[in-house]
């Protein structure tokens, strides 16, 4: 089980490709802002232990990861409604270039 010791530079950059959240949303989840976040990732700062607490909480834990689980799901939801709407809108725009056409062909 990882700890909060656990927490490194490197172990952030896996925790968040692991979590597929962009790096704003990852860090957001901790209440860190991006830029700090990214000097985290880095190693230009160290990770103060109430974030490195708080990444293993939300990151590592099992209530965490259930956590991720429902945004990783939520986010694929959204993007599957986008490509709906694009292809109700290709749907629509190929019916009415077929409408055009019939009405050129009568």
């Amino acid at each position: 089980m990882i700890t909060e010791r656990d927490i490194t530079a490197a172990k952030t950059r896996e925790l968040r490709a692991a979590s597929g959240l962009s790096q704003k949303a990852f860090w957001a989840a901790v209440g860190v802002q991006q830029s700090v976040g990214c000097r985290h990732e880095t190693g230009a700062t160290k990770i103060p232990k109430p974030v490195r607490m708080l990444l293993v909480a939300v990151y590592v834990s099992p209530a965490g990861t259930a956590l991720a689980d429902i945004k990783g799901v939520k986010a694929t939801a959204r993007q599957a409604r986008r490509d709906l709407a694009k292809a109700a809108d290709s749907i629509s725009a190929a019916r009415d270039a077929l409408a055009r056409v019939a009405g050129e062909a009568a």
